[in-house]
């Protein structure tokens, strides 16, 4: 199955967001936009994992989280991956008590290579991805200007994906307490 971890967002920033992405739709055509129920804050992409990896990573995990945390951010800044001059992937970008999300990421990195599961990644840049062009265009910074009213964040959840020809359909597999 095909897997990765998230921070899930609160329902109404899920909606103040997507309405954001109902305006800017109307401007650029050559976006897939993400869907409202697929919002996010992806932590790390695991890929293609067996059952049997899936308990096991499960168990690790439940192990290294239940201590009760409780992780203060919003959702704010605009951004671009790779840049802006060549933007592929558009996304918002998080403030708050960012080095508490990077710390649950360095744990999951950690469990993953014992696992032999996912890719090594250099950094992590928590983001909310909210759409991926399909030819490039020019963007800066200011071309979306929001910030959300902060919230906690208090589980990861693990998500099965599976991709279909409209796009990616997300099915929580397990909320883990951090």
């Amino acid at each position: 199955m095909r897997v990765f971890t998230a921070f899930e967002l609160p329902e109404s920033i899920k909606d103040e967001i997507y309405k954001i992405i109902n305006e800017k739709s109307a401007l650029l055509r050559n976006v897939k936009w993400v869907e409202k129920e697929n919002l996010h804050i992806t932590c790390k992409f695991l890929g293609e994992i067996s059952e049997k990896q899936l308990q096991e990573l499960l168990s690790k995990l439940e192990k290294k989280f239940k201590k009760g945390e409780k992780i203060r951010i919003s959702i704010t800044n605009f951004g671009c991956f790779p840049n802006f001059r060549n933007p592929r992937v558009m996304w918002l970008g998080v403030q708050g008590e960012v080095d508490k999300l990077k710390k649950v990421w360095g744990s999951l990195e950690e469990v993953s290579k014992i696992l032999k599961i996912g890719e090594r990644e250099k950094e992590y840049i928590p983001h909310v991805t909210i759409g991926r062009l399909k030819s490039s265009i020019i963007l800066d910074k200011d071309w979306v200007k929001y910030t959300s009213k902060e919230f906690e964040i208090t589980h990861l959840t693990v998500f099965q994906s599976t991709l279909t020809p409209t796009g990616p359909v997300y099915k929580s597999i397990v909320k883990i307490p951090l």
